[in-house]
């Protein structure tokens, strides 16, 4: 059964890739340069016994072309492919676009050379992506093991320090939770976490988390019609991990447990849907 199992996800790994090439190839024609984000760009790393699955595929485009790329999602060429676009790198990294595209580097893949960002950008994209969705799948801390040990000359600095306290301090919750659930060789990481201990409120709440059922998460305000879908997100956003609400209110992972992060992340999620909160 495992095998079967295994021989599955590698023929959907596969598909997925033939399908990342074909996009990746139309928008080029198309005069665009899309950066791979998440799904490939970190499945590239994990061995051929252990194929890492994506539901999509996401690409970041430069935001001066997100309009454009929007509209040729629904060419007859790709418009069947599951593909979430983002307009630049939105809340997942505030580096300038400019700076992420000139580090970033061509893989090749199924005849195409497929641009991902350098390997310390996207280590920070991961981990902010991995928090946002409250670190619901511990599996995913794989993509951190892979990631490091696949990376030779790992500029800790600039995966790190480059983009200020607060989302440092995110950066070395992820990096001691890859250590302490997932064996990251402590020898990998950055003198500054040798010592770094996970913060209890954090630990608890990423294994509390990990025992959950898990939903899909959604707008609020949006299934306020539909009670079957209406209650389950509002029960999930009352109760939510508040690992990933230090995120979505842009606070430090310390030691001590954020005081009413429920509340005011639900706050800040409502003036978001309802347009009174105009960042993303």
């Amino acid at each position: 059964m495992e095998d079967a199992a295994q021989r599955w996800h590698a023929l959907q790994s596969k598909v997925n890739e033939l399908r990342l090439a074909e996009t990746v190839r139309f928008y080029r024609a198309n005069g665009l340069e899309p950066l791979v984000i998440k799904g490939w760009s970190l499945a590239r790393f994990y061995p051929p016994e252990e194929p890492r699955t994506a539901s999509d595929i996401d690409l970041a485009v430069a935001p001066e072309d997100f309009d454009r790329a929007v509209r040729l999602k629904n060419a007859p060429e790709i418009r069947k492919i599951n593909l979430d676009l983002h307009c630049g790198l939105r809340w997942l990294d505030p580096t300038p676009w400019a700076d992420i595209f000139t580090r970033s580097r061509l893989v090749p893949l199924e005849e195409e050379q497929i641009r991902v960002p350098a390997n310390e950008d996207l280590f920070r994209i991961a981990a902010v992506h991995w928090l946002t969705d409250s670190a619901a799948r511990r599996d995913r801390l794989k993509d951190f093991v892979y990631l490091l040990v696949s990376s030779e000359d790992f500029d800790w600095k600039l995966a790190v320090e480059s983009t200020g306290e607060v989302r440092k301090s995110w950066y070395m919750a992820v990096l001691a939770a890859a250590r302490d659930y997932e064996n990251l060789p402590s020898g990998l990481l950055p003198d500054c976490l040798r010592d770094y201990r996970l913060p209890d409120w954090f630990r608890s709440a990423l294994e509390r988390e990990w025992k959950r059922p898990q939903i899909q998460r959604g707008k609020i305000l949006a299934a306020w019609k539909h009670p079957s879908l209406f209650f389950p997100l509002l029960f999930r956003q009352l109760t939510e991990s508040p690992v990933g609400q230090c995120i979505l209110l842009e606070e430090p992972i310390t030691n001590q447990a954020p005081g009413f992060i429920r509340i005011r992340a639900f706050v800040r999620k409502l003036k978001r849907e309802t347009g009174l909160d105009e960042k993303k």
